[in-house]
């Protein structure tokens, strides 16, 4: 990655395990949840990776990278054909079933995609981490 850009959430917190969340995240299958309706079509996933397609981006590919139990993961991923980039969610337990989050995003992005990116990135991690705080573990691993 030639011009790396980084971006990070806000902290945010779970009202489930440190464990359960790990176990939610390393699906690739439940991303969906977290993704708007109406934003993406095409969506593929199966439990080690997905792809959809996202107006003015394109083909999105994401696969799940590295896994440290209960604690981090991280997915590799592409768009825009060249774009590389790395989503790691922090997993750290607060105190019984509350779980802190933290999301940083790593992306090749050339100076004009950075200042035109910037922001749509920053409001799509600000909105997972919203979506994953009402999110309810317990009950989405039962479905």
């Amino acid at each position: 990655m030639s011009n790396m850009s980084s971006f990070e959430s806000r902290k945010g917190e779970m009202s489930c395990s440190p464990e359960e969340l790990f176990y939610f995240f390393t699906d690739m299958r439940n991303f969906k949840r977290f993704i708007p309706e109406g934003t993406v079509s095409g969506w593929e996933a199966s439990i080690d990776n997905c792809s959809f397609s996202v107006p003015k981006v394109g083909q999105v590919n994401v696969r799940l990278d590295t896994k440290t139990p209960f604690s981090l993961v991280s997915f590799r991923g592409d768009a825009l054909k060249n774009n590389d980039f790395e989503l790691i969610l922090h997993i750290e337990k607060k105190e019984e079933n509350i779980t802190g989050i933290r999301i940083n995003l790593n992306a090749d992005l050339n100076p004009i995609m950075k200042l035109v990116a910037s922001k749509p990135i920053e409001q799509f991690m600000k909105m997972i981490v919203d979506r994953m705080e009402n999110l309810n573990c317990r009950e989405e691993l039962m479905k």
